[in-house]
Parts: C-alpha cells; sequence; structure tokens
C-alpha cells in the first residue's frame, strides 16, 4: 500500500500556501480545488468563495482531505507552481515543493523524470547549504 500524505504535511502545506499575507487569495485557492473536484467527482466542503467562517488555511486543508492522495499530491504541487506564490514566497513553496516531491513522488500519475524541476532541486540544495540553521 502507498503511504499516503499525513495531515500533519497537508496541515503545513496548508499555512505556506495560503498564508495571510503571502499565500494565495481565498478564490484562487478555490479556483484550483473546485476545478480538480469537479475533473474527478469529488464533492469539497468548500467549493465557492467566500466559504463562511473558516479561514483561507483550513479551507484549503478541509477541501484537500476530501482528495485522494494522488490528488493531493497533484494539487499541492500546482498550488506550489503558482505565479502568485512565485514572487511572494518562493524560498518556501520551493521547499514545499522539493518536501512534497523527495517524500511522495510516488503518489504522482507522471513519470518522476518528467515532473521533477532539476533545477528547483539544485537551488534548494544551495539554500539548505547556504542556510543550515532553516532545517532546524
Amino acid at each position: 500500500m502507498q503511504q499516503p500524505i499525513p495531515p500533519t504535511f497537508l496541515t503545513n502545506a496548508c499555512e505556506i500556501l495560503a498564508h495571510t499575507s503571502n499565500g494565495l487569495s481565498g478564490s484562487e485557492i478555490i479556483a484550483v480545488t473546485s476545478r480538480h473536484a469537479f475533473e474527478n467527482d469529488v464533492d469539497i466542503p468548500h467549493p465557492t468563495y467566500p466559504f463562511g467562517m473558516r479561514n483561507k488555511r483550513t479551507a484549503l486543508f478541509e477541501n484537500l482531505m476530501e482528495f485522494p492522495p494522488q490528488l493531493q499530491y497533484t494539487i499541492i504541487k500546482e498550488l506550489c507552481k503558482h505565479s502568485k506564490l512565485k514572487r511572494t514566497s518562493p524560498r518556501e513553496t520551493q521547499q514545499l515543493l522539493v518536501k512534497l516531491t523527495s517524500r511522495y513522488s510516488h503518489l504522482n500519475n507522471s513519470d518522476l523524470s518528467k515532473s521533477l524541476d532539476t533545477k528547483l532541486v539544485e537551488q534548494t540544495k544551495h539554500w539548505l547549504d547556504a542556510y543550515p540553521s532553516a532545517l532546524s
């Protein structure tokens, strides 16, 4: 059996992806999760924005929990590559993407060699070497 993405990883991913000031907006999050829900016939608790009393991190987490692990992987990967995050929090999202691919690449439906961004891996290695205290 394939190892699923644990809720602790999903929680931390949501903290980065839906960060209050550096993350995606609620409508950007809903656009991606609703599209995947529609394409894969998944019922999500927050299909529209605004999503009531929930904050966007919680709404993203609750939506992700409704998807099977392979789709969680795909959605997180897609969100990490969002153009807004490349401007507002490139280091955090690239580190998240590296953790996602290194820990859960078995959930990737496409060929790993096609999906692995080798330039990203090299940049992240450089950052991690330059900032070893970031790992603690």
